[in-house]
């Protein structure tokens, strides 16, 4: 049963000895505990098939985790809003694509209903 959204979000993440296997018995993750704090930065690297997509899966909840906890601000994610979660974390691809145009035309795709204030804002949230 969903919990009510913490309102307004921080983003404080904590992985809690998370354990997460795509096959049953064969784990990709084994106890991995983290914690980031709203506000900071942090790169997850690796050579291919490390678990770095999987950690970003397991935090908008594109899987459930079999063993532990994932937390957003206190609250276990399990007991968040899947849309209402996924509309809270942003998930960059590893892959980057630029497409011919410039960057106005990039950053809204070629959505003209996307006005250029709203793409410099966002532009500059993203640096």
């Amino acid at each position: 049963m969903a919990k009510a959204v913490p309102t307004p979000i921080r983003g404080d993440v904590v992985f809690d000895h998370v354990t997460f296997a795509y096959v049953p018995g064969i784990p990709v993750l084994q106890n991995i505990s983290f914690t980031v704090k709203a506000g900071q930065s942090v790169a997850i690297v690796g050579h291919t098939g490390a678990g770095k997509t999987t950690i970003a899966s397991l935090l908008n909840r594109f899987y459930e985790i079999d063993e532990g906890h994932i937390f957003i601000d206190g609250h276990d994610i399990r007991q968040l809003p899947k849309p209402w979660l996924r509309r809270q974390v942003s998930v960059l691809q590893q892959d980057v694509f630029i497409f011919s145009g410039n960057t106005l035309e990039n950053i809204r795709l070629w959505d003209t209903s996307i006005s250029r204030e709203w793409v410099e804002k966002v532009a500059r949230e993203v640096r």
